[in-house]
């Protein structure tokens, strides 16, 4: 990867972690809704908070337009995390670990991260941001699990 690709990419990857939108109301009108819980592996300094934000949709994911947004505190080497109040469809998940406490994900040299990141589907950034199709999931069961692990 040339440096003006790593560049771009881990641009890319920052702009998803944008302050994601406040949760959607849960009215009595709305389907039924479901519980997604985000297990993180692969913490190796436990501190700092973890800046969770899941998309609805892939037209949200592209836009950077979040759903919900959680900041967990991490005090250990695993997470856990829960999105509540979840229509069925189809979701991504954004994550990283603010390690420093500045709101932030900070880059380094050739704007590649510094701070551990994830994607739903433990996907691999190529050349960018994973795409939809490889970070979409279904949400249409009571409870479900995603364990991400940090890179």
């Amino acid at each position: 990867m040339t440096h003006a690709k790593s560049a771009l990419a881990a641009l890319s990857i920052a702009g998803l972690f944008l302050a994601p939108t406040p949760a959607l109301a849960n009215t009595s009108a709305q389907a039924k809704t479901h519980t997604l819980t985000i297990k993180v592996d692969g913490i190796e300094a436990p501190t700092g908070r973890m800046m969770i934000a899941i998309f609805q949709g892939a037209e949200n994911y592209r836009v950077k337009d979040a759903l919900q947004g959680i900041r967990p505190t991490v005090s250990d080497n695993t997470l856990e995390a829960e999105f509540s109040d979840l229509p069925e469809g189809d979701y991504a998940i954004t994550l990283f670990q603010d390690v420093n406490g500045d709101g932030k994900l900070n880059l380094g040299k050739f704007g590649i991260p510094v701070e551990p990141y994830g994607f739903s589907n433990d996907a691999a950034p190529k050349f960018g941001p994973p795409q939809w199709d490889d970070i979409r999931f279904s949400v249409s069961e009571d409870a479900q699990t995603q364990t991400i692990k940090l890179r």
